[in-house]
């Protein structure tokens, strides 16, 4: 059950129901609206394992890295996969984004999160150290474009030159000024 200032909303009710239909309370009166999950209500739902990027900067990356349908982007520090939810609907259709995690148990929670939110035919999720072990024979030069949300992402560069196309986009996000300098 979901309380509100609505109403209480019985999830039995809500199962199953096409997006865009109105959910009555129980006790009447008051009704939600069902929506299809979108990059931002993914990103307000998440569980916040890691600081996460916001949509002002997640529209900058985009743009940045060209994603665009069709497109093949690489993502290097998943988190919680605020960037991720958002890079997937920009690469829909016939695009992939390969997105890798240093720390095991949060690339199988962002792995999960991929599930439930139905974004697994887009993203290839993977625990790997870039840094060290770059992005895999399988990327070599096919990549458009790499975003690097690591705490040393001057470390996987060399790594990054091997995985991209001709002409292909690196994006870093360095939120503090030790990482910059």
């Amino acid at each position: 059950i979901t309380n509100n200032r609505f109403g209480n909303f019985h999830h039995d009710e809500i199962i199953g129901r096409r997006f865009g239909c109105q959910v009555r309370s129980r006790k009447g009166g008051r009704w939600l609206a069902l929506l299809r999950a979108s990059p931002e209500f993914i990103t307000q739902s998440l569980t916040h394992r890691t600081q996460i990027v916001y949509h002002a900067d997640i529209s900058l990356l985009r743009g940045l890295l060209d994603a665009r349908p069709g497109r093949i982007l690489c993502e290097a520090g998943t988190g919680s996969g605020s960037v991720s939810a958002s890079l997937c609907r920009a690469l829909r259709p016939n695009g992939k984004l390969y997105t890798f995690e240093f720390h095991e148990e949060r690339q199988k929670q962002a792995l999960a999160d991929f599930t439930t939110y139905g974004l697994r035919d887009v993203v290839v999720s993977q625990h790997r150290d870039v840094c060290n072990d770059g992005f895999g024979e399988e990327l070599k030069g096919v990549v458009h474009g790499v975003f690097l949300d690591l705490p040393a992402p001057w470390a996987a560069v060399p790594h990054v030159t091997n995985c991209l196309v001709p002409g292909g986009k690196v994006v870093t996000f360095s939120p503090c000024v030790e990482q910059v300098d």
